[in-house]
């Protein structure tokens, strides 16, 4: 793994947000999730209903 300042857990749309908004001020940033695929909940349609 890298050097990392901030360690996101999550990759849905505020993990997504907060990670941009960390690398706007130069903080390195990684994100994880257990999906391999961006988007959390909003990939999931079904799971919604």
């Amino acid at each position: 793994m890298t050097n990392t300042d901030v360690l996101i857990i999550g990759c849905g749309a505020a993990g997504v947000a907060v990670a941009r908004e960390f690398a706007h001020y130069n903080i390195k940033v990684t994100v994880v999730d257990k999906n391999s695929d961006v988007g959390g909940m909003q990939q999931r349609p079904a799971a919604l209903s």
